[in-house]
């Protein structure tokens, strides 16, 4: 899930509540959320409560239902969620749902199977470097830097991108970025940032024990063909 930004008048709930069902629903699929759950607002920019309908409360609430709505392998913080005391509010409210990790910065999760290759995600709601040509540079700089994952992928910048790559040492990597459910950018368009229309939601579908190495790793768009995709393949494996 991209920056989910659920209290902002902006958030595409449709897309969102879509993609919560089709996850919760699914069997071996988990959500994973790259941050700003909320825009939790501070400073200057809480005169921003102003101009959206939802208040605190409700951005509390929200939160709460999304942590709780559907299994998580993983969820970081943005840096929205991290303003003021916004993380420790976030992990109060995740308290009892089904969260594999939860961190401030980032994840690294491996994935094993018992009969096919591991696969390592490295999850940041932003990897450090920029390019105005690349939505992918920073995830793809982290790759060919460090070389610990498989599959790295990030959110922040509002623009979706799926990279894959062969490197030097043969390995295939993933630099994959989420554009997020806020839509209808104020802040966007006045600034000239281009406002995407899909890749809210990035899902990657895992096949272990695929005889090619840049087959074991599947990047889907719509999150029901991704959904249906798994079923087919889950009973095609044989789990």
């Amino acid at each position: 899930f991209g920056d989910p930004h659920l209290d902002d008048d902006g958030c595409d709930w449709p897309a969102l509540e879509r993609a919560v069902s089709i996850v919760g629903r699914t069997q071996g699929m988990y959500g994973g959320n790259i941050g700003d759950t909320t825009n939790n607002w501070v400073g200057r920019l809480v005169s921003l409560y102003g101009e959206q309908h939802t208040t605190r409360t409700d951005e509390h609430r929200l939160a709460h239902w999304f942590m709780h709505a559907l299994p998580w392998a993983y969820i970081v913080g943005g840096n929205h969620d991290l303003w003021n005391s916004g993380w420790a509010v976030l992990r109060e409210l995740s308290a009892g749902a089904k969260i594999g990790l939860m961190a401030p910065d980032e994840v690294k999760l491996e994935l094993l199977s018992p009969g096919g290759a591991p696969c390592r995600i490295h999850a940041r709601h932003n990897f450090k470097g920029h390019s105005m040509w690349n939505p992918a540079h920073g995830p793809m700089r982290a790759s060919k830097l460090d070389g610990w994952g498989q599959v790295y992928i990030a959110g922040h910048l509002h623009e979706w991108v799926d990279h894959r790559e062969e490197g030097l040492d043969g390995e295939i990597r993933w630099a994959l970025r989420t554009r997020g459910f806020k839509r209808f950018d104020d802040y966007a368009r006045s600034n000239q940032f281009h406002e995407q229309k899909f890749g809210e939601a990035v899902t990657t579908v895992h096949d272990p024990s695929h005889p090619h190495p840049g087959e074991r790793v599947r990047v889907f768009l719509d999150v029901e063909e991704a959904s249906e995709n798994l079923t087919w393949l889950r009973k095609r494996r044989g789990v």
